[in-house]
């Protein structure tokens, strides 16, 4: 091995440093060993080291307090760790992570696993390295920087792939950053297995019928086809910048770009992209070679570790996954957990529950485990719930609205979100419950105050135009019948003219009132500031409350429709003001400072009790807050109110008007 690595020993044992040493040797690799944690951070500045294999349990300063000093020293930090111990608790691990760790090696160890890791993060930073020394010694444009970056992005996250998960639904996972990084619509990745085999898990999205695909994905050598047989059979990339029939799936792509995995010189595995729209170039081969390149090593190194340890790899990489992501939603989520088979899904038990899902629901936990999904489901929604929990097996995951019934029989709407993951070992469906109550009321309250204010409207502007302008076209029309039977005489005819067309301006005047109350026109035609001074103005000529008005650095550039949302809330806010604050003075700021806008209101009045308004908020009972509350959150902002009784009366409203678009 040429340019060799080198590797720090950390542990307090001679023995498993010799040991360790003669291995790593054997590999050709570069050893320098510690007994103890104190001169490691020395080491390390005064050597160049690749990786540090560091004991946990030493006397003296732990492998855990060694991690973090190097992590915390920028000339160092860079230098990837991993983990050596004799116990493997899941609280030690994650904590192993969470202070810097790549990676652990359970001992007693097997030397291939030790070799296997040890490469592939060798690896990993020479490739991190050799990378950032290119970007150093070229000045490049800004997008063969962005090309560069993103060609790290998808290496490191090919080998946290390969390092998390040791079954074939890393490709899947592999697939997607590599059809985006070669602007690519669909494609395949395939490897190698013991049988001489290609192995292609990600077609079984070619396949429409799934039964099918599981048995389809698997090409013995006289199988090997089309481009990518031509690819695997002479070892080097084809492009097709044309019309193919695929031989599987009766599927085509309009393009084509195919790509051997080689380890020395020999086929692993490849790589088939399809239908980029402008075909494939010269460069996009290079790229994608450089990328086989560098998954050639981690691939062959992991299928030749899976020959000995698949099912030890398969055991503790899913343990891992799933426990920390378990761990994580079930022990701090607030909202009901639960976990079941991902089998039947009309008769699999729970397995587990959290204490969320207890409270909210009312059952005990030994009850929940004698139960299953089905029971919490209403029973005009039982297929519905079998249909989208068969969706979850099939896609993964799936999120949804709905309603589940407690132990009491109330019935609760629920959003669920449900997804596939590893518990124990075998393959299982977590879903989170999330109790939807407050949502779903508030939404029907807003639409019923909606409802109920627009009927009020109706009914006003039919009085409005009953009593006022029904009234003057009736005189008018007397006049016109009085016309028609020559009642008024040519003398007359004047005067009735004259009174005819006083009442036609008067039901103009009218119809304008009215108009003006749907939407002011001052708000139309002169901005929303104009229109809230005037608002003000009339109001201290008629009230013994003085308003004043601050528009702080406000441009008026805002939708029509936010602009009437806004006034109607100053509306509110006034209203509310003049009925319920029995203040002297109230004080009314808007500012605009980029993208934010502010509304503050301050009065001097009588103050209220915070829990008492909140209370009658939620029963429905407090419609000024309500509407001036409903009108922000349709403006995606927020409000909070504070106030005392006796100490006067405040709401601050943010509004974020990037988020406004819909309403310009």
């Amino acid at each position: 091995m040429t340019n060799k690595a080198t590797i720090l020993v950390v542990d307090d044992s001679s023995a498993n440093l010799l040991l360790l040493k003669d291995i790593l040797t054997t590999y050709e690799y570069t050893v320098l060993l510690e007994s103890g944690g104190e001169k490691v951070v020395n080491v390390l500045e005064n050597n160049v080291v690749d990786l540090v294999l560091l004991d946990i349990m030493m006397p003296g300063i732990s492998g855990f307090d060694v991690c973090k000093l190097i992590k915390a020293n920028d000339k160092i930090k860079s230098i990837p760790v991993i983990f050596l111990t004799a116990k493997v608790d899941e609280s030690s691990l994650l904590y192993g992570f969470e202070i810097g760790g790549v990676d652990y090696i359970k001992k007693p160890f097997l030397v291939s696993e030790l070799m296997a890791r040890v490469h592939t993060h060798i690896e990993l930073r020479r490739a991190t390295l050799a990378l950032e020394m290119e970007l150093n010694r070229h000045k490049i444009t800004q997008d063969q920087l962005k090309k560069s970056e993103s060609e790290l992005r998808i290496r490191n996250q090919i080998a946290e792939a390969f390092l998390l998960n040791s079954t074939d639904t890393l490709f899947n996972k592999l697939l997607g950053p590599i059809l985006e990084y070669n602007e690519s619509q669909t494609g395949f990745i395939g490897y190698i297995n013991d049988a001489d085999y290609l192995v292609c898990p990600t077609l079984a999205d070619f396949f429409p019928d799934k039964k099918a695909a599981k048995e389809a994905i698997i090409f013995e050598k006289s199988d090997w086809k089309g481009i990518w047989g031509e690819c695997l059979l002479n070892g080097v990339s084809i492009v097709k910048n044309e019309q193919l029939v695929l031989p599987f799936g009766h599927q085509t792509l309009r393009n084509a770009l195919s790509c051997p995995i080689l380890y020395n010189g020999e086929p692993v595995g490849l790589i088939t992209l399809g239908n980029k729209i402008q075909g494939y170039s010269k460069d996009d081969v290079l790229r994608l070679e450089r990328l086989s390149v560098y998954v050639s090593s981690i691939l062959y190194d992991r299928l030749q570790a899976n020959k000995e340890m698949k099912a030890r790899n398969e055991a503790e990489n899913m343990l891992k996954e799933s426990e920390e992501k378990y761990r994580t939603l079930f022990n701090e989520n607030n909202d009901a957990v639960f976990i079941f088979a991902a089998e039947s899904t009309s008769a699999t038990r729970f397995k587990d529950v959290n204490e969320t899902a207890i409270q909210l629901f009312g059952y005990q936990y030994d009850e929940f485990l004698k139960m299953s999904m089905i029971d919490l489901v209403l029973p005009y929604n039982i297929q519905n719930m079998s249909e989208r929990l068969q969706q979850v097996i099939e896609k993964g995951s799936a999120q949804f609205e709905t309603y589940y019934k407690a132990k009491d029989d109330t019935v609760i709407p629920v959003e669920l979100s449900a997804r596939l993951f590893s518990y124990k070992g075998q393959l299982a469906i977590m879903s989170v419950v999330r109790n939807i109550k407050e949502r779903v009321d508030l939404n029907k309250m807003i639409v019923n105050k909606v409802i109920e204010t627009e009927e009020k409207e109706r009914s006003r502007f039919s009085k409005d135009i009953h009593d006022g302008v029904g009234a003057i076209l009736s005189s008018i029309n007397t006049y016109i019948h009085l016309l028609e039977r020559k009642k008024i005489t040519e003398a007359e005819m004047p005067s009735a003219l004259h009174d005819m067309k006083n009442l036609i301006n008067e039901a103009m005047v009218s119809t304008k009132e009215i108009a003006n109350n749907l939407i002011p026109n001052i708000l139309s035609n002169f901005g929303l500031v104009t229109a809230v001074n005037s608002l003000i103005t009339k109001l201290n000529y008629a009230s013994d409350i003085v308003f004043n008005f601050d528009p702080s650095n406000y441009s008026d550039n805002l939708g029509d429709k936010v602009k009437v949302h806004l006034f109607r809330i100053f509306s509110e806010i006034i209203n509310n003001a003049l009925i319920h604050s029995g203040a002297k003075q109230v004080n009314l700021f808007m500012h605009q400072e980029n993208n934010i806008l502010r509304i503050d209101y301050k009065d001097n009045g009588v103050g209220a009790d915070l829990s008492e308004i909140n209370t009658k908020f939620s029963l429905g009972q407090s419609n000024g807050i309500q509407n001036i509350k409903a009108r922000v959150s349709a403006l995606n902002g927020e409000m909070v109110m504070r106030t005392t009784k006796g100490n006067g009366f405040s709401i601050s409203i943010v509004i974020n008007t990037d988020k406004l678009d819909e309403y310009k």
